[in-house]
């Protein structure tokens, strides 16, 4: 039960984060900072060098551009393997694989 509420408290915090997040950055746009897109935030966050790597998260924009793929399930998957030691970018496309299926989309 506990572990449960620790999941339940933990997603709360992320969407917190990520309202505060937004708010702040829609202050920040209006005072001429350059917010980063989100094929630059899941590159540069994760080091994504190689080919497949760069393809995996242009089909991830492309699938969240589309409505098909919800940015909040790419930006919590992507939270979570930015917390990884190293190497983020095979935790971050093995999770969001399986959560997308979990959602009948297919990476």
């Amino acid at each position: 039960m506990r572990s449960i509420k620790l999941r339940i408290y933990g997603s709360l915090a992320v969407l917190a984060a990520l309202t505060v997040g937004l708010a702040e950055a829609q202050n920040a746009s209006s005072s001429g900072f350059i917010l980063p897109t989100l094929k630059e935030q899941l590159t540069d966050g994760l080091r994504a060098r190689i080919p497949s790597e760069q393809a995996f998260i242009d089909e991830v924009v492309t699938l969240v551009n589309s409505g098909d793929l919800p940015l909040g399930m790419v930006q919590s998957t992507f939270l979570w393997a930015r917390k990884k030691p190293r190497y983020q970018m095979p935790y971050f496309q093995q999770a969001l694989t399986v959560r997308a299926k979990e959602i009948g989309v297919k990476l």
